[in-house]
């Protein structure tokens, strides 16, 4: 915890009568890392509190215990990843974003955190067509303003994946290359669901 007043701040919030909010506060990350954890450090750090600003996490939040019991996520959803995102975008709930910050306890190595990012792109690959769903992710702005040169990334993606794993298992992980390995997976896992469709 951050500091003493991390429940008073959600009380307060709870005393101002506003219905349908679902309030929700920043995540932070402590310093002593270990190398193989880097990643998930670095792109929590830079990307994911950033983001956070505009996208729900489910980190930590409130919510009314109606509302919670009313919660219907995305049930085309099989693995882990997005689905608070997709679930802010498809519910008529508001979202409020507060100063109420928490620490991360729960960093992964970055084998595991691979793999995480690889089962969220699963989730993201249904949505690769939707206007509402592709505004408000920055990976899926990407697959669909770069569609000319899937092809191109694609084969660059399959001869550079190697060399790209190593960079962020290392201790200096570089977060380019995680969003190109993202997009160059992303590529992949759409035409070969486009292929299995036929």
């Amino acid at each position: 915890m951050v500091n003493n007043n991390f429940i008073k701040i959600y009380k307060e919030k709870t005393e101002e009568n506003k219905p349908n909010r679902i309030y929700y506060g920043h995540t932070l990350y402590e310093k002593n890392i270990d190398n193989d954890k880097m990643l998930h450090y670095k792109y929590g750090k830079k990307i994911e509190s950033v983001q956070k600003k505009i996208n729900f996490s489910s980190h930590h939040f409130l919510i009314k215990k109606d509302v919670f019991n009313d919660i219907k996520f995305d049930t085309k959803l099989k693995n882990y990843g997005y689905e608070d995102v997709l679930f802010q975008i498809q519910s008529n709930y508001k979202f409020e974003y507060i100063n109420n910050p928490l620490y991360h306890i729960g960093l992964k190595k970055t084998k595991y955190f691979l793999l995480d990012c690889e089962q969220g792109l699963y989730n993201l690959c249904q949505y690769t067509n939707n206007p509402q769903v592709t505004k408000k992710i920055k990976i899926l702005k990407w697959f669909q303003n770069l569609t000319i040169a899937h092809s191109f990334i694609a084969l660059l993606f399959k001869h550079s994946k190697k060399y790209i794993i190593t960079n962020l298992k290392s201790k200096k992980p570089s977060l380019l290359l995680f969003q190109f390995y993202k997009l160059g997976f992303l590529i992949h896992l759409k035409y070969d669901f486009l292929k299995k469709r036929k």
